[in-house]
């Protein structure tokens, strides 16, 4: 746990590549006693292990969140076509109730106008 964690510290420094980081974090290990031994005789396998298990996890978040916004994309375009298509009924809808009492009401107006201007006197 103490040898992850001084990797990780070391990556997330600006201008430390991967390799670096964990050359360091190996050389910082051995030399504060933190798998010393194991370390010493197992270097270079446990540096090459480190890189490739960095590498496959950074890999596998940067998969995962490109999947992640392609699913949001795809799902907003959704969102927006069915959005659009129930928007559109609502409203047709509603202009449709609208003028129909907008003509009733016109033709309420136009009967009773011509009821009074037209009476036969």
């Amino acid at each position: 746990m103490q040898y992850v964690d001084c990797v990780r510290h070391y990556v997330s420094m600006p201008d430390m590549t991967l390799d670096d980081a964990v050359a360091k974090a190996v050389d910082d290990c051995v030399e504060k006693g933190i798998l010393a031994d194991f370390l010493r005789r197992n270097k270079a396998e446990a540096m090459s292990i480190s890189i490739f298990e960095y590498n496959e996890v950074e890999e596998k978040e940067k998969i995962r969140k490109a999947e992640y916004a392609s699913g949001y994309e795809a799902g907003k375009a959704v969102g927006y076509e069915v959005g659009n298509a129930a928007g559109y009924e609502a409203g047709n809808a509603a202009g449709y109730e609208a003028g129909i009492a907008v003509g009733i009401q016109a033709l309420i107006t136009r009967y009773t106008f011509s009821k009074i201007f037209h009476r036969k006197k």
